[in-house]
């Protein structure tokens, strides 16, 4: 026994919790795991195109990197310095038609006599044909000196195979090149040969031949020098041509021995100034120094990372376990309100400053990391209160700064401007509220980034070396857009608040002050209705406005919406307003025709009556309790009355009457459940007995409301309003106050004296 008493407890304890409890605990340990998850995403600022840089920032080690830009450079010079290359041109096969030509020229003009007998065909191909050239090659044919001919001939082919003669074109690209020669490439058989020659001896070319002209003398007998020279022109094609693939080929040849060049940056040397906008090639040297900085690190810890991923799970853990035991106690109290929402909020605002990060608007931590935190903030202190805003708030700040590892600038900026929007914004009462508190907190958070910065500003010129705090110095033009997108952060979130506020107080079952105005204009479709078809109860409904304003006033309640509580709080007679007494015309009571117990049934009834309507109309929560907790459990003494009477009658008469209990002639309920429905029972009462009495004074109605007070009281219908008896007695003087007011005695007019005309 004594053990199972020892276990009992725990045992207990775990049964002891409520599934709301269970949700809690289940999705709250998902929104943690979730913060962890989000501490192993790493968190390095990117450093991106086109933004400024936060701060002078400088090597932390001595490192090298490779020179893309130069190395591309050399690259590109490389490939622009190849060396031009020409090939044969083996189109046609112009060599051996040359060769064929040639040979057979001496047996074509063997019968020719002088130039001018040449035919149109040979003109065309020689048209440089003269006397010697004639009389030249008739020697051969008449000495039989063909063998030497052709001898002479094979060497011409083969000096116009080694030796290039370009077209105009070809020349014109090749002086676009810095090259001073170019490389002649010929192919004999299978084998390929090279050889470099200077620009000076290429041969280009023209109309007179004069590029082959070397070549001609070199191999030919002087008689034939001109004729030859003007037949090679006269065929209009290059020997050589252009090798683009073989220049391709050497130029990536040359590329390829190009060796990457290396940039070394020495510790302390400045990367990039404060407010330089990044470039690519910023970007590329910052990136480079944190590797290098991150490779000395682990070589001479090893274990760091493993120690910063710990410190930052710890603080999470830490952070986690405080919110945690903050939301519970709030849970134990009973009245709390979605316990989950808080823990989404941190995980939301987390996330939101994370994929901030991770977008690469790093500048922008301040507007876009900022904005989330003061939005909680402001949904925080309309949902619950100040005092437990302002505690998720700084945990907020927190872990915002933990999971982004931002400095404390940012956490500094995050608490002042939520502790200044929270302690401003009590309640909501009009848009341009909300505009104020935004311009006020938009200050704050400017003035807290300029204060924060400013503060940090070194005394002296001296810049540390530590890459850990070499950017802790921003500029002042940073300082000043930070201060901008802080302040913007603030009037972002107030507007998202505005279109966001009916679902905040849908899901968290609020009404703000802005709501509560609207619902006060008597324009409203349910209390035009209410004016139009029970005249009576809206004037009774209007009255208790003004008295539970006034009493609520008095004890720190929230008056306004007491006072919108009581114009909603009768809307159930609209369904039968004849049978209730303030709309009924002298001497017409439709109860007089019911028994008591039908009367009672339609009575009580305008409670269930009014709760259907308010959900029709979409009436907030804290409005329908109006409706249902205004007459709490309280019995309903009229119509109690008329049935003992009428078991009274019955009894004497002989008949057989059951016992009439008053449980059966209360109203269903529940209590008053807030300090305001408690005071809308009270003045609802008060109002009227006070209107039942037929010459009310001050002594009377004071006694009238303490009478009702008390009965109230010890029918334990203020059991959970929360109402102290101090109270109970403040709002007793405030109603004497205002009835004596509004029912005050008048002097009686005098009587109407006849006055005679003058005549």
């Amino acid at each position: 026994m004594a053990v199972s008493e020892d276990a009992s407890p725990r045992q207990w304890a775990w049964k002891n919790i409520t599934p709301q409890q269970w949700t809690f605990i289940v999705i709250a340990t998902l929104c943690f795991a979730a913060l962890l998850i989000l501490e192993l995403i790493p968190n390095t600022k990117p450093v991106w195109l086109g933004t400024k840089a936060p701060a002078t920032i400088l090597s932390p080690v001595t490192f090298s990197m490779p020179d893309q830009a130069k190395f591309e450079a050399l690259r590109l010079q490389a490939r622009i310095h190849t060396t031009p290359v020409v090939k044969l041109n083996d189109q046609g096969k112009l060599l051996e038609i040359i060769g064929t030509e040639l040979n057979s020229l001496p047996y074509d003009v063997a019968a020719i006599k002088s130039p001018a007998g040449l035919p149109e065909p040979l003109r065309t191909r020689f048209p440089q044909m003269t006397a010697n050239a004639l009389k030249y090659l008739h020697s051969i044919i008449e000495n039989n000196q063909f063998p030497q001919y052709s001898q002479q001939i094979k060497l011409l082919i083969g000096e116009l195979r080694q030796w290039p003669v370009i077209d105009q074109k070809t020349l014109e690209a090749i002086a676009r090149t810095p090259s001073v020669s170019i490389i002649v490439r010929t192919v004999s058989g299978t084998k390929v040969q090279q050889k470099r020659i200077q620009l000076n001896q290429i041969g280009v070319l023209d109309t007179r031949g004069q590029g082959f002209r070397p070549m001609v003398e070199q191999c030919l007998p002087e008689p034939l020098w001109n004729t030859v020279s003007a037949f090679l022109a006269a065929k209009k094609t290059p020997t050589f041509i252009l090798d683009p693939a073989a220049m391709a080929k050497l130029a990536a040849a040359n590329q390829a021995a190009i060796t990457m060049p290396q940039m070394i940056f020495h510790r302390g040397e400045v990367l990039v100034h404060a407010g330089k906008i990044i470039t690519p090639s910023d970007r590329n040297i910052l990136h480079a120094a944190y590797g290098a900085w991150r490779d000395r690190l682990a070589r001479q810890n090893p274990l760091a990372l493993w120690e910063h991923l710990l410190g930052l799970y710890l603080l999470t853990c830490v952070l986690g376990m405080i919110a945690a035991i903050y939301i519970g106690f709030r849970i134990r109290e009973g009245t709390f309100r979605r316990p989950l929402a808080p823990a989404i909020l941190l995980l939301a605002s987390a996330v939101a400053a994370k994929i901030t990060l991770l977008a690469g608007l790093a500048t922008w931590i301040y507007l876009l990391g900022l904005a989330p935190i003061l939005l909680a903030a402001l949904i925080l202190v309309i949902a619950y209160d100040q005092r437990f805003a302002m505690g998720i708030s700084a945990l907020n700040g927190l872990l915002v700064t933990v999971v982004t590892g931002e400095n404390l600038s940012f956490f500094v900026t995050a608490f002042a401007t939520s502790a200044i929007l929270i302690f401003c914004l009590n309640e909501i009462r009009t848009r341009t509220q909300l505009i104020r508190v935004g311009l006020l907190g938009a200050l704050g958070a400017a003035a807290a980034v300029l204060g924060f910065g400013f503060s940090r500003t070194p005394l002296t010129q001296a810049v540390p070396l530590d890459w850990l705090y070499a950017a802790r110095q921003p500029g002042s033009a940073i300082l000043f857009d930070q201060a901008i997108l802080a302040g913007t952060a603030v009037f972002a979130a107030i507007f998202v608040l505005l279109g966001l506020l009916p679902l905040v107080e849908r899901v968290f079952g609020i009404t703000t002050a802005m709501t509560l105005l609207e619902l006060s204009d008597t324009n409203q479709p349910l209390l035009r209705r209410l004016a139009m078809e029970a005249p009576g109860t809206f004037s009774h409904s209007l009255v208790l406005g003004s008295m539970a304003e006034a009493a609520a006033r008095e004890v720190g309640a929230n008056c306004l919406l007491c006072r919108v509580g009581a114009y909603y709080h009768d809307i159930g007679k609209l369904l039968k307003p004849g049978y209730f007494m303030e709309n009924m015309n002298a001497g017409q009571n439709r109860h007089e025709k019911l028994s008591p117990a039908m009367s009672l049934l339609i009575v009580v009834g305008h409670v269930k009556d009014g709760l259907e309507l308010a959900r029709e109309y979409r009436l907030p929560l804290a409005v329908r309790d109006f409706i249902a907790e205004h007459h709490g459990t309280t019995v309903v003494e009229y119509f109690l009355h008329a049935a003992r009477e009428k078991q009274a009658r019955e009894t004497l008469t002989g008949g057989l009457a059951s016992q009439v209990n008053d449980t059966e002639f209360r109203y269903p309920g529940p209590k008053p459940r807030s300090k305001e429905t408690a005071i809308l029972m009270i003045c609802d009462g008060s109002e009227g007995m006070i209107r039942s009495m037929p010459e009310p004074t001050a002594a009377k109605i004071e006694g009238a409301v303490h009478q009702m007070i008390n009965k109230r009281l010890m029918d334990g219908q203020f059991d959970h309003s929360n109402l102290t008896l101090s109270e109970l007695t403040i709002i007793e003087q405030s109603l004497v106050r205002t009835l004596v007011g509004a029912y005050h005695g008048r002097m009686p007019y005098p009587k109407a004296v006849p006055v005679s005309r003058p005549a």
